[in-house]
């Protein structure tokens, strides 16, 4: 076997921290060259996207005085655009919103308090030798891969 014709084209290499390994998969090899051709015709649309969206926007918006749903139906095939709006009570100006909406402060107002733990609490928590009983009160769960070309 001749790793300079059986495999081709195939050749991966592995970062991971300072440590790098050599190997061949073709089939690896071959997905992360469609990824990046599919990643750069998707970039090369994204000006013209850009575009047609802001032109069916800026027709809906006139359709709705900005607010709410449309879908224009093309072809049997409907796009559907939204409008709405998030409302962020800055923490200095919460004792004032509070008093000025009295009781309905309740009904008109969500609370969001979140504590999220960092990389080292995960650490602690998921090491199987340990075992630390702040485990049973966390919730950990994996995120979705994230892949990001690099030049």
């Amino acid at each position: 076997m001749n790793p300079d014709t059986d495999y081709a084209g195939s050749k991966v290499v592995i970062k991971q921290g300072r440590e790098q390994t050599d190997f061949f998969d073709v089939d690896l090899a071959e997905a992360v060259r469609a990824y990046r051709r599919l990643k750069a015709d998707m970039a090369a649309f994204e000006p013209t996207i850009g575009q047609l969206k802001e032109q069916i926007v800026a027709k809906a918006r006139r359709q709705l005085n900005g607010k709410g749903t449309v879908r224009f139906i093309v072809d049997d095939k409907p796009l559907k655009v939204t409008f709405g709006y998030a409302c962020v009570i800055p923490e200095e100006h919460v004792a004032k919103v509070r008093e000025l909406l009295g009781e309905r402060f309740i009904d008109l107002v969500r609370v969001k308090t979140e504590y999220s733990g960092t990389q080292t609490l995960i650490d602690l928590a998921s090491d199987a030798d340990e075992k630390h009983p702040v485990r049973a009160y966390l919730v950990i769960k994996e995120e979705s891969p994230k892949l990001e070309l690099e030049k």
